[in-house]
């Protein structure tokens, strides 16, 4: 970012990065995606999945990493994901109760 000084005023202006970007996809058979890896000036970030039989995500793996299992219930909610989420319950209608938060996203 360059700055110059004009009538005593600073004007600012941008000058775009530039970046090259590519991208390469592994996928399963039935087109499930095993691995997105993306390359942004010559270095790349993977991203890995594992699938259950039905299909459902049960892992993930991010480019930094760290890896996520998620896991599900019965009814095939998601019941916990990783450290994130440790567990959930849902009503009867299947859907997840309310949850009271603050304005800083705390539960209340």
């Amino acid at each position: 970012m360059a700055t110059a000084k004009a009538g005593g005023r600073k004007r600012w202006s941008t000058t775009p990065m530039a970046m090259s970007a590519t991208s390469s996809v592994g996928s399963t058979t039935n087109g499930r995606i095993t691995k997105d890896t993306r390359t942004i000036d010559g270095a790349p970030y993977a991203t890995s999945y594992s699938y259950d039989s039905l299909d459902r995500t049960t892992w993930m793996q991010y480019p930094d990493g760290e890896g996520v299992t998620l896991a599900y219930s019965p009814q095939g909610q998601v019941k916990s994901l990783g450290s994130y989420l440790s567990s959930a319950t849902f009503k009867r209608a299947g859907r997840p109760p309310a949850i009271a938060m603050d304005r800083c996203g705390r539960r209340a």
